[in-house]
């Protein structure tokens, strides 16, 4: 009693415990994952990402990874789950950017074009033969639970007709604004016939850099991706470390598998202790049905195939199997040969005659006996031991320890850079199965730079990875670009700097200063090509637009910065280029074909939230 008095003097406390509770109620139910709110922070958890403001739903991008899949499996291709991402990703995006453009045009499929494509390219004598096939499979599906994922299957396969002749459609009318006119044609002519000739004087990049003490600072590499975001906008990347322990068969596991096979040379007795069993296993050369001795003792399956003297010469086996091929009878053995990571044994089991056209190429069926060459449990225990101990040696170390512990042991390592989280590989060394782990892993907020992860490869090999960075989406990071932005301003610097340092001194200055040699050169104004060199199109356009017998200021080539000196110059005038017009037209209608979707696809607004989405 005493209690419920204390709670009707204090009632303003209970409307506060109910106030906080239902606040709590509500607020898990706005900052929840589907909330309203959270995705204003953090987006639809629904939405993979967008094209152009077009969204694309999680249903949808799994519908249209189920049928990527499905037309991989058909090729006998078989991928992991980011080669499968990166491939639907790609399939989509083109699929959009292409059809919004076509939609932009007025361009639309008719019922009449669809139904005809169908009808010629599935072997159906008219469109109306076509209805009325899908017609009857609509029907079965109806029916037939069975039947309906073969109706399923026809849905996406008639998708992807319809863009395929909304995509025709499009290229086509692009194409006929796609032409290059007879002026132009006489442009080429002239530029085809347009010589000249000049002295000239080069020095590359690299060695002006070091004699002009030039670099290239993260500021400045910001500053130039700046004014190009849409190029070098990146989707968030990683930097990883990684030093690989693989469990690879011994020089000892290698005796113990050559000493196995070699049994089957010769009669074997076999005790089961267990049963109390005793088994004759006759030798491979005594066998009498080979293909039951293979099935029973060989790691691969029998081949029933015969072949000629002349088809074993040609097959891409080694030496010494081609050398016993030669010359063996019928229940002859050879072996065992190494072969890869197998031992194996031959014996040419069977002959029979076969008839030509002229005469009686006799062929033989070949029994093969192979036994893998496998690592043991103490060559995997011996990878695990080594990967485990410098996984703890490493943990919560720098990459210059990291990779000095891995290069003090000798161990298989190296760095990655810029590495989305779909890409198919981070190495070429390691191995493919553990990559989407891998990455799931480094690209989780929860692993913090610097954090060292042991994974396990589906055929016993591990790797150790190191996350060195991670970087956000937004503008590429400065170590991520590097490679890229600093040979541009490389190159601008470094020719800004020589020009100054020369002013009008001319080529003679530039050599007496940075060196190189004065050397003449025929060019032609149509290839841009300076023989010995490569192609230089500024420096072969500044001989044709440098007065003769004046020298040029410095020219930022490709192979490093040019002075030259035009001696002569022969513009022809009056040039038709009738001839090359057809050319020419292929060309373009060539080029325009092959970049035309990359193109619409950098220009396109591509927002990619598959990292946030797919885990």
């Amino acid at each position: 009693m005493a209690v419920l008095g204390e709670i009707r003097k204090k009632t303003w406390l209970i409307f506060v415990v109910i106030g906080i509770a239902m606040l709590a109620f509500v607020a898990g139910d706005l900052f929840g994952e589907n909330s309203k709110i959270k995705q204003l922070f953090t987006g639809d958890p629904n939405q993979v990402g967008s094209i152009n403001g077009e969204s694309i739903g999680i249903n949808e991008y799994y519908s249209a990874q189920e049928s990527v899949q499905n037309m991989l499996q058909q090729q006998g291709q078989n991928v992991s789950a980011n080669q499968l991402a990166q491939q639907t990703w790609s399939s989509l995006v083109s699929q959009k950017v292409l059809k919004q453009h076509a939609e932009k045009l007025g361009l639309k499929v008719s019922d009449d074009e669809f139904w005809s494509y169908v009808a010629q390219n599935f072997g159906m004598k008219s469109p109306a033969e076509a209805q009325q096939q899908i017609a009857q499979l609509e029907q079965a599906a109806a029916a037939d639970p069975n039947m309906m994922q073969n109706y399923k299957g026809w849905l996406q396969t008639s998708e992807q007709i319809k863009l395929e002749i909304l995509s025709r459609k499009y290229l086509s009318y692009v194409m006929a604004g796609t032409a290059v006119t007879a002026k132009e044609a006489d442009l080429q002519q002239t530029y085809n016939g347009s010589n000249a000739t000049i002295d000239y004087a080069f020095v590359d990049y690299k060695t002006l850099a070091k004699k002009l003490n030039v670099t290239i600072s993260d500021d400045e590499i910001n500053a130039y991706t700046s004014k190009f975001p849409k190029r070098y906008e990146a989707n968030g990347l990683v930097k990883v470390a990684y030093t690989y322990f693989p469990a690879k068969a011994s020089s000892q596991d290698d005796q113990v598998a050559l000493g196995n096979i070699k049994k089957y040379l010769s009669q074997q007795i076999k005790h089961d202790a267990v049963n109390n069993v005793t088994d004759t296993i006759e030798a491979f050369g005594s066998a009498k049905n080979d293909s039951i001795y293979v099935s029973l003792n060989s790691d691969q399956p029998f081949i029933s195939n015969y072949f000629s003297r002349e088809d074993l010469a040609k097959s891409n086996l080694t030496p010494e199997i081609l050398e016993f091929f030669k010359t063996a009878q019928v229940g002859q053995v050879g072996g065992p040969y190494k072969v890869g990571d197998t031992y194996q044994i031959y014996k040419f089991s069977k002959s029979k005659e076969v008839k030509d056209s002229v005469n009686s190429n006799t062929v033989y069926q070949i029994a093969n006996l192979v036994k893998r060459i496998e690592p043991s449990k103490a060559t995997t225990d011996a990878a695990f031991k080594n990967a485990r101990t410098f996984a703890q040696n490493v943990e919560n170390k720098s990459l210059n320890d990291f990779t000095a512990v891995a290069k003090k042991s000798n161990f298989v390592n190296g760095t990655s850079e810029s590495i989305e989280r779909f890409a198919p590989s981070i190495a070429q060394e390691l191995p493919a199965d553990q990559t989407d782990k891998i990455l799931s892993w480094a690209f989780d907020k929860k692993t913090a730079e610097g954090a060292t992860n042991l994974f396990t490869s589906e055929n016993g090999d591990y790797i150790v990875v190191h996350l060195v960075n991670r970087f956000d989406k937004g503008l590429a990071a400065p170590s991520v670009v590097r490679e890229f932005v600093e040979p541009i301003l490389l190159q601008e610097k470094i020719s800004k700097l020589v020009d100054e340092k020369i002013g009008t001194g001319g080529i003679d200055a530039f050599i007496k200063q940075f060196g190189g040699a004065k050397a003449t050169t025929a060019v032609n104004f149509g290839n841009s090509n300076i023989q010995g060199v490569g192609l230089e199109p500024r420096v072969v356009g500044a001989a044709f637009g440098v007065k003769p017998n004046t020298s040029s200021k410095a020219i930022a080539g490709n192979a490093g910065v040019f002075y030259i000196t035009p001696k002569s110059q022969n513009v022809p005038t009056g040039q038709k280029g009738n001839m090359l017009l057809e050319n020419l037209n292929r060309q373009l209608k060539g080029q325009v074909s092959q970049t035309l979707l990359p193109s619409l696809i950098q220009a396109a607004d591509i927002k990619d939230n598959r990292d946030r989405i797919i885990k």
